[in-house]
């Protein structure tokens, strides 16, 4: 059976490997979304009651994903002008794809989705990530120490 110590370890070792997991998440979603959005003619996917909610929902889950894989990155200055960006291009390209139109409140939607993120962004930088700081500082500083 395993110790405290070499669980908080393992534990550790996991947590720092996210940030990678998550920055090839992060950037396949954004391929898969980018897909969803310019397609012809729309997918054929199950879809919430408006397409607005999933225009929200794609990307409150983005910035989700790109402020967690990239910690150390801006939200203000990056992340958040960066998917707005995104979303406006994904409209011009919506002009341009058979069957799909550009629409102003859908670049509304994708600064609510941004917008909701914020508060549950909040939450876990003030209760969820402390409680892993302890694991990340023993496996920084070589590990809990054996008498």
């Amino acid at each position: 059976m395993a110790d405290a110590g070499s669980t908080s370890i393992r534990l550790a070792q996991l947590l720092q490997q996210l940030p990678q997991w998550l920055r090839w998440t992060s950037w396949l979603t954004l391929l898969v979304v980018t897909y969803l959005a310019l397609v012809p003619g729309g997918p054929s996917l199950p879809q919430l009651p408006s397409d607005k909610m999933e225009h929200a929902l794609a990307f409150f889950t983005l910035l989700a994903l790109f402020d967690l894989a990239y910690p150390a990155r801006s939200l203000w200055r990056l992340k958040i002008p960066a998917l707005l960006a995104y979303g406006v291009l994904i409209e011009v390209g919506q002009s341009v794809s058979p069957g799909r139109y550009p629409e102003l409140m859908d670049v509304v939607a994708d600064a609510a989705g941004i917008i909701a993120y914020l508060p549950v962004r909040w939450l876990l930088r003030r209760y969820l990530l402390p409680a892993f700081r302890p694991a990340l500082a023993g496996i920084r500083s070589g590990g809990p120490r054996q008498s």
